[in-house]
């Protein structure tokens, strides 16, 4: 940021929405259009809405749109972004289709998310393959391998649970809890 600064592009820190904002965003305006920078829970990434654009695309959105889609699925942030950003404050224009560009980027917002349901499903899994672990862990000849394997499952459990804390913590810093209303529905505060 302090680098974009420098070629006198000033952030300005956009208004905290209530209730869908964790971390604080920026935005600046340049001659390629309006820049954003936010932080998405591991690192700040770039966005740009090129002038006639709906929303603000990522690196990967971009990518997709010149080069087609990626078989890999891999989200390119963090010091990528800022390379790409970097690129695209070079060009004097544009070379892009904003229809498109928008096409791609409203599938990325509007993609169907697995159901609750599902979350569900694997955490009764994980249980289960937890305990089906340390059973085979106890009922095998070979006790070092097989410890090995309980180890290793123990540590994701523990990596996962230590992540879903983390970003609760978080939430909960900023003031977005779950709380029941007055009418019993739950909403964020």
């Amino acid at each position: 940021m302090k680098e974009l600064e420098q070629q006198r592009i000033h952030f300005t820190e956009r208004e905290w929405r209530e209730g869908i904002d964790l971390w604080k965003s920026y935005s600046a305006h340049t001659s390629v259009g309006q820049i954003l920078l936010e932080f998405d829970g591991r690192e700040w990434v770039f966005s740009l809405a090129p002038p006639g654009a709906k929303y603000f695309a990522r690196r990967e959105d971009w990518i997709k749109c010149t080069r087609g889609y990626s078989p890999s699925g891999h989200l390119f942030a963090g010091p990528a972004s800022i390379t790409w950003m970097r690129g695209l404050l070079k060009e004097q224009a544009l070379s892009i289709d904003i229809e498109a560009l928008n096409k791609i980027v409203e599938e990325r917002y509007y993609k169907k998310r697995y159901p609750k349901a599902w979350d569900k499903f694997i955490f009764a899994a994980s249980i289960l393959g937890f305990f089906l672990i340390l059973w085979v862990a106890v009922t095998t000849q070979k006790t070092g391998v097989a410890f090995g394997v309980f180890g290793y499952a123990c540590a994701i459990i523990i990596a996962q649970l230590a992540r879903a804390w983390r970003n609760h913590r978080k939430s909960k810093q900023l003031g977005h809890t779950k709380r029941r209303s007055q009418d019993g529905t739950r909403r964020f505060t």
